[in-house]
């Protein structure tokens, strides 16, 4: 019986021999025994990044050069040379008005000039003889140009029944069909130069002072994908609108691949600044009451220095901190001020320092003196 009782109190011994060094290493690095557990997180790398100051808009595109093609005589349309939204080239023909009348009077306009020409020569030889008198001679002369002038009013008028394209660039929708009437000053077609396209952008006056010719603007234009373009401003306006205290900016856009539309509404970025400036993802940022928060993930030492340097900690936060092990990790609520966000990240005017780990996770269950343990 001794025996016995000898191997069970043995036994005994090598089991919490056993269990006692595990119970410790089970809690290297975690919360303070009988605390909450470490909240599970990814953190981010407060890094320098390339930001942009930009402004936003929503603009229409349009034309350096438009030109609308109008008929300059009354005629009926007989035929069509160019289709709607294809590429022409300046004094390209777009369409033929019926010219039967026209080139019928042009006939007889041709004949009675002849006619008024060889009689003006003839009143000119008589009166070198003495055969006729000055008289008759000036009203011949006058007769072969009025003539003359009858025949040239009528070339012009047959031309005006060839309707051509006055610049290079792409047709528009041509509303008449063969067959119609034009009247003159009706419109034909429009003709748009699409190599080039500008928009205008309504900038407020208080960035008057930083516009200037050749800033970056960004286009957008929807899309699957979205088509991107990058342009420059070409004109600032040298006064501001009374009314809506705005300054007239415009902005040019290469376009040669035709890519973009006259009358497309594209988002415009404009870009006031660039700079490097230390960054954090939108996610690690908090706002409350106004005032954005990030919680930084450090070393618990690092994270008990840092809170007695704030008087407003109390200490019920900071004692519990000082019985994890200095290699634990906390999170601690810092308020920073960022500026205007790019894309996906803030740029960081204060508050953090470069190479600071800032949480991206779970950012709702934390507090300042949580202790975490990072996602891998």
């Amino acid at each position: 019986m001794p025996t016995r009782r000898l191997l069970e109190r043995g036994l005994r011994l090598g089991v919490l021999a056993i269990v006692a060094p595990l119970a410790v290493a089970c809690g290297r690095g975690g919360p303070p025994p009988g605390g909450p557990p470490a909240t599970l997180l990814k953190v981010a790398t407060v890094q320098p990044g390339q930001f942009e100051a930009a402004n936003s808009y929503t603009a229409v595109l349009q034309s350096l050069e438009v030109a609308t093609v109008r008929a300059q005589i009354q005629g009926r349309v007989i035929r069509l040379a160019a289709a709607d939204g294809t590429p022409i080239q300046k004094g390209q023909l777009i369409a033929v008005l019926d010219d039967k009348q026209e080139q019928a009077q042009y006939r007889q306009a041709l004949a009675t000039a002849e006619f008024d020409r060889i009689t003006a020569e003839r009143q000119q030889f008589l009166l070198q003889n003495g055969a006729t008198t000055a008289e008759d001679r000036d009203q011949a002369v006058s007769e072969a140009q009025a003539s003359a002038e009858q025949v040239r009013n009528l070339e012009a008028d047959l031309a005006y029944k060839f309707l051509r394209a006055p610049i290079s660039g792409i047709l528009g929708d041509i509303n008449p069909e063969v067959g119609d009437l034009l009247e003159e000053g009706d419109t034909l077609v429009t003709v748009a130069a699409n190599n080039r396209l500008w928009i205008r952008l309504d900038v407020p006056s208080t960035l008057g002072y930083r516009l200037r010719p050749g800033m970056r603007v960004d286009l957008l234009a929807p899309g699957n994908p979205p088509l991107r373009k990058s342009g420059a401003v070409s004109f600032v306006a040298p006064d501001v609108d009374p009314e809506s205290q705005t300054v007239l900016v415009k902005a040019t856009f290469d376009n040669r691949d035709g890519a973009l539309r006259t009358g497309q509404v594209v988002s415009a970025r404009l870009v006031l600044e660039q700079g490097q400036a230390l960054s954090v993802p939108v996610e690690a940022v908090n706002v409350k009451a106004g005032q954005a928060f990030v919680f930084r993930v450090m070393p618990a030492d690092q994270a008990i220095r840092t809170l007695k340097a704030d008087p407003s900690i109390p200490s019920a936060v900071i004692d519990p901190l000082e019985k994890l092990p200095a290699s634990s990790l906390v999170a601690v609520e810092t308020p920073v001020a960022l500026g205007q966000i790019d894309g996906t990240r803030y740029p960081v005017q204060k508050g953090l320092s470069s190479g600071d780990r800032v949480a991206i996770s779970n950012t709702s269950n934390l507090r300042t003196g949580s202790t975490v343990t990072l996602q891998r």
